[in-house]
């Protein structure tokens, strides 16, 4: 019968370590890459939500192909507390780039949500958003939950859009919760991929 000198705790793994009773210890992994949390194909999905977020990671949200089920919708991101209980104020971002040949931006210092793009998402053919957001240990209570990435595809008027996002919620708190979604229609066609990966 296998002996362990220790008890595990979430995402540890067993060694060999010659020092330890019965030869065996839990250790927690170091130096790792990103976790793979969920993939969630959407089809009429009104959201797409992780609501086990913990605290010594940091966490990715990867959006592929995210079209909405009406035409010109804005695309966002709230966070919330354990429950979850998604908050609805207090979020502060600022999202800039190029839509065709020209610069935009647009800024918020009191917004109910994040806004990971200036122009709303499409129905046509092709018209679609890719998103790639990092979130910087959400659940460490001491803090305030920031977020970063980049957002991108064809809006609802046919053009290009690229544009870098960076953003926080003025209030520290453990953030354990994360969701995307389409201001006022499901999400139709498109994939959502979230991953974690340790702090240290």
């Amino acid at each position: 019968r296998l002996q362990v000198s220790n008890s595990p705790t979430n995402g540890q793994f067993l060694q060999c370590q010659s020092g330890a009773t019965g030869g065996l210890t839990w250790a927690t992994a170091g130096g790792g890459g990103y976790e793979l949390l969920s993939a969630t194909t959407c089809s009429s999905t009104a959201s797409v939500a992780l609501e086990s977020m913990e605290a010594g990671y940091h966490y990715r949200l990867i959006g592929s192909n995210l079209s909405p089920a009406s035409n010109n919708n804005d695309l966002f991101v709230q966070i919330g507390t354990s429950g979850p209980s998604y908050a609805t104020s207090n979020y502060q971002y600022l999202v800039g780039g190029y839509l065709a040949t020209s610069h935009t931006k647009e800024t918020s210092t009191s917004a109910s949500q994040f806004k990971l793009i200036g122009q709303g998402g499409g129905t046509s053919t092709g018209e679609q958003y890719f998103v790639d957001i990092h979130i910087l240990n959400p659940a460490l209570a001491t803090g305030r939950t920031h977020l970063y990435g980049n957002v991108g595809g064809k809006a609802h008027d046919g053009n290009m859009i690229e544009q870098n996002f960076v953003g926080f919620r003025a209030t520290a708190e453990a953030n354990t919760a994360i969701k995307i979604y389409f201001a006022s229609a499901n999400i139709a066609s498109g994939t959502v991929y979230y991953y974690r990966i340790a702090d240290a």
